[in-house]
C-alpha cells in the first residue's frame, strides 16, 4: 500500500483488503486517540514527488481537512462524521479491478471537506 504526495495532492493505492482495512480504523476512531496509518515508502514515487510513509488522522472539529506537516507528514483532522464520510472512500468492492478509484475533495459536500484541504485520490492496485 503507497501514499504517495505533491504539496497539494496525495493519492492512497492498495489492494481492496487494505482499503478496506483502512476504512475499519477510520469508522472506529475514538475522541481520544490518533489513528496512525503505515504504507510501503520504498519504490519510486513517479508521477508524484514524494512517498509518505504515514499519514495521521485525529478527531476534532469541523469538516475533514487533510493538509502537510513539514515535520510530521499527512494529516486529517475533523469532526467525526466527515471522517466517517471520508472513510466511505476507501469502501471498494471485492470485485474492484486495478485502476477503480475515487476523489474524495471532489465528491463530498463542503459540510465534510474544508475548502482548503489537499487533494486525496484512493485507488485500487
Amino acid at each position: 500500500m503507497k501514499l504517495y504526495r505533491k504539496d497539494k495532492e496525495a493519492s492512497i493505492t492498495g489492494s481492496v483488503a487494505e482499503l478496506q482495512a483502512i476504512r475499519n480504523k477510520l469508522t472506529d476512531l475514538n475522541t481520544s486517540e490518533k489513528l496512525h496509518l503505515f504504507f510501503d515508502a520504498n519504490g519510486s514515487a513517479n508521477p508524484y514527488e514524494k512517498l509518505e510513509a504515514t499519514l495521521t488522522v485525529e478527531l476534532g472539529s469541523g469538516p475533514a481537512c487533510l493538509h502537510l506537516d513539514d515535520q510530521h507528514g499527512l494529516i486529517l483532522t475533523g469532526n467525526k462524521e466527515s471522517v466517517e464520510v471520508f472513510s466511505s472512500f476507501f469502501d471498494f468492492e471485492e470485485n474492484s479491478i486495478s485502476g477503480n478509484h475515487l476523489h474524495w475533495d471532489e465528491c463530498c459536500d463542503p459540510t465534510y471537506t474544508a475548502a482548503e484541504t489537499i487533494s486525496l485520490v484512493v485507488s485500487v492496485t
